[in-house]
């Protein structure tokens, strides 16, 4: 009750599960993203988007599941006109199949606004509530907003080149198609190629590498796209404190 003693409006909720994300064009309530994983490979070279240019190249493979209850027919993701899809495809669990094979389907793109645009995926069968399935995506993504890259003369060692992303705040759609709203979170895992004498890191709880120039991450803790980061160039490390 407020204080003239008229009856006070109840209170509002601090989250809803109904809530708009206006700075997504992607339908992130349709599905649940259980797992991404990328496996990229950087090509450092002249900007533009020439043969040899610099850019990073592979495959993001996304884990979902529908929540649709009627079924969903089709799959929107946050991207960017930077963001060159190639290829789509749809991995559907079949009974008796480890690893079911994987089918093309069709896909486009919708403009949405000056930072992004949405990538429309189409079922060729819809896709019932609860089932688990993984999209296949290769595209690569050279001169944009949210993969930053440096000359050898803008970094500290002045002879190799430097390239990091920044996915704050509504970035990483120009990095790998995905949910770019901070009301998704997933594990994440990568597999990072590089060329000889350089090194990458991303932020994951955990590392290795594998041979002499790839490198593998895992973030084990759900996460927001926005928080998945990565960067490579000539990086050494150095030990600060006892720790």
């Amino acid at each position: 009750m407020a204080s003239d003693g008229s009856p006070s409006a109840p209170p509002r909720p601090l989250h809803s599960a109904q809530a708009v994300d206006v700075a997504s064009a992607s339908n992130f309530r349709a599905f649940q993203m259980l797992h991404l994983h990328l496996d990229l490979r950087v090509e450092f070279g002249p900007p533009g988007p020439g043969p040899g240019s610099r850019g990073l190249s592979g495959t993001a493979v996304l884990e979902l599941r529908c929540l649709v209850p009627e079924g969903a027919t089709e799959l929107r993701l946050d991207s960017h006109p930077c963001l060159e899809v190639t290829a789509a495809a749809l991995r559907r669990q079949r009974p008796g199949l480890e690893e079911p094979p994987s089918e093309p389907v069709p896909f486009h793109t919708q403009p949405f606004s000056h930072y992004g645009q949405a990538l429309c995926v189409a079922f060729p069968q819809p896709c019932p509530a609860g089932e688990r399935f993984q999209l296949l995506l290769t595209y690569r993504v050279g001169e944009g907003p949210g993969v930053c890259w440096l000359a050898p003369e803008q970094t500290a060692g002045k002879k190799k080149p430097f390239v990091y992303t920044q996915g704050q705040a509504v970035l990483n759609r120009a990095f790998f198609p995905c949910f770019d709203t901070p009301a998704v979170k997933c594990k994440y895992s990568a597999l990072i190629e590089v060329p000889d004498g350089f090194t990458a890191v991303m932020s994951a709880n955990t590392w290795e590498k594998r041979g002499p120039n790839k490198f593998f991450f895992q973030m084990c803790h759900p996460i927001p796209a926005y928080l998945i980061a990565l960067a490579i160039g000539d990086l050494v490390s150095a030990e600060v404190g006892p720790r």
